[in-house]
């Protein structure tokens, strides 16, 4: 659970690891923030069925502050890939 002065960053980075199953990219990550535990769950489970845009989001640039923090967790997730095989590849800047 997310306290309200913890950083999402911080929070997700220390989550992921504990993941079952030894996760690491590709993977996908749906996180949803405010309300009660429950209204965060359906949060999540709900961005989940966004469009994947990613890659159009990296070649054009964050135009927002939840876009800057889509590309910082997707940076630093990827980072935390057990070996360089196992990372996507990053694209055409």
């Amino acid at each position: 659970m997310l306290n309200p002065s913890d950083s999402l960053v911080d929070w997700v980075l220390k989550t992921v690891p504990t993941m079952g199953a030894g996760w690491c990219p590709p993977g996908m990550l749906g996180i949803g923030v405010g309300g009660t535990a429950e209204k965060a769950m359906l949060m999540a489970k709900q961005s989940l069925m966004e469009d994947i845009d990613m890659y159009e989001l990296l070649a054009r640039g964050p135009q927002n502050k939840l876009e800057e923090l889509r590309i910082e967790l997707y940076e630093k997730v990827h980072a935390l890939a057990p070996s360089r095989r196992t990372r996507l590849p990053s694209p055409s800047r």
